[in-house]
């Protein structure tokens, strides 16, 4: 979890983030609609969660983008080399829960671990656990699901912790006949990224989600 710190006199965004640093509320959100098609036919093929595999597909694209695997921390900012996915799942009575998905770079992989990752926080809750039980790390990316809405915008409720800054990527429900699409919000932090960092996540993530190669 550790992380790199960046050295801030040699970053190339300082100024930006000290100036986004003493906003009172520094956080913007981006919503938009992607192609889904490739990965939602190849799942329905296959039988396999579309959400797992968008949770992949996340993955693999806020990993590649630097923005998004930067921190907050006291006294400056640190750059993960690698995220994983701490996401809600859904539970009875129209509850929900907080799961962790460990990265994995093979689909696969990712699926077993996904499940067993489900089945264990299900359990927990089941034994009496709590449900929004949090560890306190920072090398995640934070996930939430609205399969129910075609969402044009969306907001998250905050701490207003000082060095709060893990971003926050929503998935909605997927709506066509024949190309399907997506809507996905996207909070962060704007002292560490700017909108065209989140656009090239998007890209990356539509591009991925259209083709769905990686579903087999």
């Amino acid at each position: 979890m550790k992380g790199q710190e960046v050295v801030l006199s040699e970053w190339g965004r300082r100024r930006h983030y000290e100036f986004y640093r003493t906003f009172a509320n520094p956080w913007f959100s981006v919503c938009t609609t992607i192609d889904v098609s490739g990965a939602y036919r190849a799942c329905k093929a296959r039988g396999v969660s579309f959400s797992r595999a968008c949770w992949y597909a996340v993955v693999l694209a806020v990993n590649e983008q630097e923005a998004f695997r930067l921190r907050l921390r006291e006294g400056g900012v640190w750059l993960h080399e690698m995220l994983s996915i701490s996401t809600t799942i859904m539970l009875e009575g129209d509850a929900f829960a907080f799961c962790y998905f460990p990265y994995a770079r093979d689909f696969e992989e990712f699926l077993a671990c996904a499940d067993e990752a489900i089945k264990g926080a299900k359990e927990a809750v089941r034994g009496g656990g709590s449900a929004l039980a949090e560890e306190m790390r920072d090398d995640v990316l934070f996930g939430t699901t609205l399969p129910w809405v075609e969402f044009t915008s969306v907001s998250h409720p905050r701490k207003g912790d000082a060095c709060e800054s893990t971003p926050i990527v929503t998935l909605g429900k997927v709506s066509g006949d024949g190309v399907w699409r997506m809507p996905v919000g996207v909070d962060a932090h704007h002292a560490l990224m700017d909108g065209v960092h989140v656009a090239r996540f998007f890209e990356r993530l539509e591009e991925l989600l259209s083709e769905g190669e990686f579903v087999g």
